[in-house]
């Protein structure tokens, strides 16, 4: 089993990238093609499959992500391909939010999910605490502001995890709008 893998990347096509180290270069399925660079040296989180003579590998630069996708794939009727396009669509933080608040409803409108929300909610709600020991979302109403103002549910993530813990909800709001209008 493949732990991570350390290397440049050579080739970005729609779905992978090919990771070049060691004279060789591995295709390896990822989210977000568009976040690697030609030339880049990474280093992703990789999960290895094995399926009837058919060896894919599955590539995460978070960690997060990758413990997600172990999760995922773990429910009945997700494969990594749709694992990987769940993740594409709604990041792993917003997703364990929505796992822990039961809300089936939101979970099904994602593309990838649809009907497998309740079976993701039900296989995943006591297997997601180990993922991080923090309360996963501790500003929800900044959360909720944000995206009521139209800002895309994985910037706001990103920006409310690195948050410090302390901010009242207006601080946290401001700072999240202040950090969001940077980028």
């Amino acid at each position: 089993m493949i732990s991570y893998m350390k290397g440049k990347i050579v080739e970005i096509d729609q779905s992978s990238v090919s990771l070049f180290l060691n004279n060789i270069a591995f295709k390896i399925y990822v989210k977000e093609n568009e976040t690697f660079v030609l030339g880049e040296e990474v280093k992703l989180y990789v999960f290895d499959y094995l399926k009837d003579e058919l060896f894919s590998l599955y590539g995460f630069k978070n960690i997060d992500d990758y413990l997600m996708f172990k999760k995922l794939i773990n429910v009945n009727g997700i494969g990594p391909k749709t694992a990987l396009t769940i993740l594409s669509n709604i990041d792993s933080n917003t997703l364990i939010y929505l796992i822990k608040q039961k809300d089936i409803k939101t979970l099904k409108k994602y593309p990838g999910i649809g009907n497998k929300a309740e079976a993701i909610v039900i296989s995943l709600y006591s297997k997601i605490k180990d993922l991080l020991n923090a309360d996963l979302f501790r500003y929800k109403n900044v959360f909720e502001a944000l995206k009521n103002l139209g800002y895309k549910e994985k910037s706001i993530s990103d920006i409310i995890y690195s948050l410090e813990d302390n901010l009242s909800d207006e601080d946290a709001l401001k700072e999240a709008i202040r950090r969001i209008n940077v980028l």
